[in-house]
């Protein structure tokens, strides 16, 4: 597990948070699934063989892992709040 993914996934999580203040996640949970998602890819693409150096393709792996895993705990909250 590298600490460049574990940033990335606490960054993107921060910017969520920023863009959608009150969207009745907790904090510590959405920096959890942010981070889970960006070290999820981020392994899934080393083992895959696609991050062997160091080049953009490590940054961009675990963001869009990172992205995805919030916009579905995004959807996944909202879908249980409007029921």
């Amino acid at each position: 597990m590298k600490l460049t993914w574990i940033l990335i996934g606490l960054l993107a999580s921060t910017f969520k948070m920023m863009t959608n203040p009150g969207d009745g996640g907790k904090w510590l949970v959405t920096l959890g699934v942010g981070v889970l998602g960006a070290v999820l890819l981020g392994w899934i693409g080393q083992e895959a063989g696609w991050l062997a150096e160091f080049k953009y393709k490590n940054i961009l792996w675990p963001l869009i892992g990172s992205l995805i895993s919030l916009v579905v705990y995004h959807k996944v909250l909202n879908s249980k709040s409007g029921s």
